[in-house]
């Protein structure tokens, strides 16, 4: 039974340092787009900011609705709105660059870790997004009608399992 214990404690640990080294990767790719000046006065600092956005895009959420969330875990969180203010970036083709940043980071640590050199598991799924707004705009491109609108962002999604490891790639497809 304690052999047992210890074991489920192992892989606690393994699994929450792995935790913290994708968090440090994270802010790595992030952290230059990111407003450092938080006011001399505010209750919050950087690292608040930062894991409020960790947290909306782990759980899928925007940035007001995991800033409620975690008001009510009782976590230090600001109101969505103070959290989008903390970013560089307005353009969408700065977005896309950031994507594309991100991507070629998780590939290379695919291949750091040896994933990519052994049998593999993979899973391809494409994934879409509405958009409302005008059709035109940069990357938009015609999805099945969802959520009232027949535009979207699609992604390109690579599911891989190797040696006991997980690990996602997502690409955003261009018409271009």
């Amino acid at each position: 039974m304690r052999s047992y214990v210890k074991t489920l404690v192992g892989k606690f640990k393994d699994f929450e340092s792995q935790g913290r080294e994708a968090q440090r990767l994270i802010r790595r790719i992030l952290e230059p787009h990111l407003i450092d000046d938080v006011r001399y006065n505010s209750i919050y600092d950087g690292e608040d900011f930062f894991s409020e956005l960790l947290y909306a895009s782990l759980s899928e959420s925007s940035m007001e609705s995991a800033s409620e969330s975690l008001i009510l875990k009782n976590a230090r969180a600001s109101s969505g709105k103070q959290g989008h203010r903390h970013w560089k970036m307005s353009e969408i083709k700065e977005w896309w660059e950031l994507e594309e940043e991100c991507l070629d980071e998780t590939s290379r640590t695919f291949r750091k870790r040896g994933m990519l050199r052994k049998k593999t598991c993979a899973a391809v799924d494409y994934h879409d997004r509405p958009y409302c707004g005008d059709k035109d705009d940069d990357m938009v491109r015609g999805i099945e009608p969802k959520a009232g609108t027949s535009w979207g962002h699609v992604f390109l999604c690579l599911d891989m399992i190797a040696s006991g490891r997980a690990g996602a790639l997502v690409k955003s497809v261009d018409d271009g």
